[in-house]
């Protein structure tokens, strides 16, 4: 779930979020998103330090990865140590908050990146 999030924001630097290049990697994290929400009910993401956690659970990443840097660089960049998916996101919804993760941040960074979202439409997700 992780890597299919931080793949999806690292693809911002290279393609736009309309290209049939986005299509792969965004069905196959809302598909994860579905199974997650089945298995845990809400899911929390949550950055500190160097360590991950979904929900509770310390997350072991690769050593050589650096999803959890990038991740918590995105998140730093919004000033979020987390987010809470309260349910699967389609699609659609994906793409917009991979848009506005990976986009510019706004005063205050979190509030901003929080009404973005809801003004969105992306009600599933908070931070």
């Amino acid at each position: 779930f992780l890597s299919l999030m931080v793949g999806c924001l690292r693809m911002t630097r290279v393609h736009a979020l309309d290209n049939d290049a986005f299509d792969k990697p965004v069905a196959e994290l809302e598909s994860m998103m579905r199974r997650l929400a089945k298995l845990l009910g809400a899911v929390h993401v949550v950055v500190v330090e160097d360590q991950v956690y979904l929900n509770d659970v310390r997350v072991r990443l690769d050593s050589r990865s650096d999803t959890v840097a990038e991740l918590r660089r995105q998140l730093a960049h919004h000033g979020a140590g987390g987010l809470s998916f309260h349910e699967a996101m389609s699609e659609e919804e994906i793409r917009i908050f991979v848009r506005l993760l990976s986009g510019p941040a706004g005063d205050p960074p979190r509030v901003a990146l929080a009404q973005a979202m809801q003004a969105k439409g992306v009600t599933r997700c908070s931070c």
